[in-house]
């Protein structure tokens, strides 16, 4: 992550207009992180872009996968995660399951819309706790609810890392033994996102110390 510059140019950032789109001189490098991560997972997981075809042997296999509980309870994922979402594999491509659950019930998404969660829980497949938005959408209901940083300020004293990340989708401890077991060579990136139940992305960020790095 980046390291600002000066306690100046920390206090000038202008997060909490989340119509502005996030540069270096208006925002401190800690949301300029975070905007630039929101338009990379947009580009990197094709948001909106997703041309869904499910057979009904597609639909049986996907909903195998959630714990199903009543309307009103949290519905989670059981088997890998991308990003802290629930991951589901359809023709030879991953998609973000959440977003699977919305079109089975409610059908196409709108192009370039996030399937988002009233609960709050990545995990959710509960078609009665989604709802599309914008990205800003997205990011105003964060701010709301106190789920982002904006909340603790610009000052890296101040930041979440790791576990304590709204993002987390592990534990420290879990990365910690990650990122040991591949430096000593033991097991691949392939292996340890089985092992672990985690997406092969979020692995290549733990063992090359891009998260989960505060000791």
């Amino acid at each position: 992550m980046h390291q600002a510059s000066s306690r100046n140019r920390m206090l000038k950032c202008d997060w909490v207009n989340t119509s502005i789109i996030p540069t270096t001189t208006n925002h401190c490098w800690r949301h300029l992180d975070i905007g630039l991560d929101w338009q990379f997972y947009i580009n990197y997981f094709k948001i909106g872009k997703e041309k869904l075809d499910l057979s009904e042997k597609d639909i049986i296999r996907f909903w195998e996968k959630v714990d199903i509980n009543n309307k009103e309870d949290c519905w989670e994922w059981k088997f890998s995660l991308r990003a802290g979402y629930g991951a589901f594999k359809l023709k030879g491509k991953l998609y973000s399951a959440h977003r699977i659950a919305y079109f089975l019930n409610y059908g196409d998404i709108p192009e370039a819309l996030f399937v988002c969660h009233k609960c709050d829980n990545r995990k959710c497949c509960n078609p009665n706790h989604l709802w599309v938005g914008t990205y800003l959408d997205n990011i105003e209901d964060m701010i709301r609810k106190g789920r982002n940083s904006p909340l603790t300020g610009c000052d890296p004293d101040n930041w979440n890392y790791g576990e304590k990340s709204p993002t987390a989708s592990t534990t420290n401890k879990t990365a910690w033994e990650i990122r040991d077991l591949y430096l000593n060579k033991i097991y691949s990136q392939k292996e340890l996102s089985k092992k672990f139940n985690l997406s092969k992305f979020t692995i290549y960020r733990i063992v090359n110390n891009k998260a989960y790095n505060k000791r």
